[in-house]
């Protein structure tokens, strides 16, 4: 069970809507640590059974956003909800924002464990998704847990980056 706040005011910017996502979170984490059921962001490599099987990939899709709902190597940097938790990502999740907005990012990582998934690279472009209201997100998914060999046992290798699309890991260093 979430603990939810209503919104004081619409957010008239990036910057402001940033502001807002990040209040929501430390209210609300805030709260959820008073009542006792403050949870952290669920990190995949906790999923010490579901990581020892192969995986397998599936391409490039386009995903529910709403069934994103953990990451890989989670700092503590966002809640359950994917929102900012510390103001040192401002700047990279305002630039994650406007290049959203142009479509010009390279799809997010996912691993689908399954009918779930885990960012493993985009947390800011999940992020900004959730706090935009996008029902979908771009992404490249692995799939753990099957059981089976990726491709009947051969090697996979993941597609090559674009040229001139830039990646959150190049563009502001937050992922």
């Amino acid at each position: 069970m979430s603990t939810q706040f209503v919104s004081i005011d619409q957010p008239k910017s990036v910057s402001d809507l940033f502001q807002s996502t990040l209040r929501q979170a430390q209210l609300t984490g805030l709260a959820e640590r008073l009542l006792l059921r403050y949870e952290t962001l669920p990190d995949f490599n906790h999923l010490n059974s579901v990581k020892s099987k192969s995986r397998k990939y599936l391409g490039t899709q386009m995903v529910p956003v709403e069934r994103i709902i953990g990451g890989v190597d989670t700092k503590g940097d966002y809640d359950r909800q994917f929102r900012p938790l510390r103001e040192q990502l401002r700047d990279c999740w305002e630039d994650t924002f406007r290049l959203m907005q142009t479509d010009q990012l390279e799809p997010v990582t996912l691993y689908k464990v399954w009918n779930s998934y885990y960012v493993a690279d985009g947390h800011p472009q999940v992020s900004v998704a959730h706090a935009s209201g996008k029902q979908f997100i771009k992404a490249v998914v692995w799939e753990y847990g099957t059981g089976k060999a990726s491709s009947q046992g051969k090697a996979v290798q993941m597609p090559a980056r674009q040229t001139g699309v830039p990646s959150l890991s190049q563009g502001c260093g937050c992922d």
